[in-house]
Parts: structure tokens; C-alpha cells; sequence
């Protein structure tokens, strides 16, 4: 790889770690804003990572407890890269 090469990728991580960082902090945000109404964020993770729920499942579960809809898919982004690391 040539130099140019290997610095656009390096900024290409960096922005992408950024993303995520940032997303980890409004998911922060969003967890201590919410007064749970059923099930905690955390809860509703736990159930798709035990196979009680799907994906899509924490998606609905996510936005009927009052989150809106770009938070509701930030949310459950960061919970399928959660379950891509095993």
C-alpha cells in the first residue's frame, strides 16, 4: 500500500471509531433521559443476546418505549455490533 493509501484508511478508522464513540455516548444519553416503562434498554439487549427477542423485535420494543426513531436505530446498530463480537 502506498502512503496515500494507508492514511485515507487510517482516517477512514478513525471516523468510523469516532462514530461509534459518539453513538455510545448518546446511547448513554438516552439511558439515563428514559424512565423505563416495561422492559430497560439493557433488559430488551439481554433478551435478543439470550435468543428470547430478535433484532427487529428490539427495534419495535426500542421505539414503543418513547424513543424516537434515528435513537431507535443508533441503538439497536450498536446492540448488532455487540452481538457481531459474539
Amino acid at each position: 500500500l502506498t502512503t496515500a493509501a494507508v492514511d485515507v484508511l487510517v482516517r477512514t478508522l478513525e471516523a468510523e471509531l469516532g462514530a461509534r464513540d459518539d453513538a455510545r455516548r448518546r446511547r448513554e444519553v438516552l439511558e439515563a433521559d428514559h424512565t423505563p416503562r416495561a422492559l430497560s434498554l439493557v433488559q430488551l439487549a439481554a433478551a435478543v443476546k439470550a435468543g428470547l427477542k430478535t433484532v427487529p423485535q428490539y427495534f419495535a420494543d426500542v421505539q414503543a418505549l418513547g424513543y424516537a426513531p434515528d435513537d431507535a436505530e443508533l441503538l439497536t446498530t450498536l446492540l448488532v455490533g455487540e452481538l457481531d463480537k459474539g
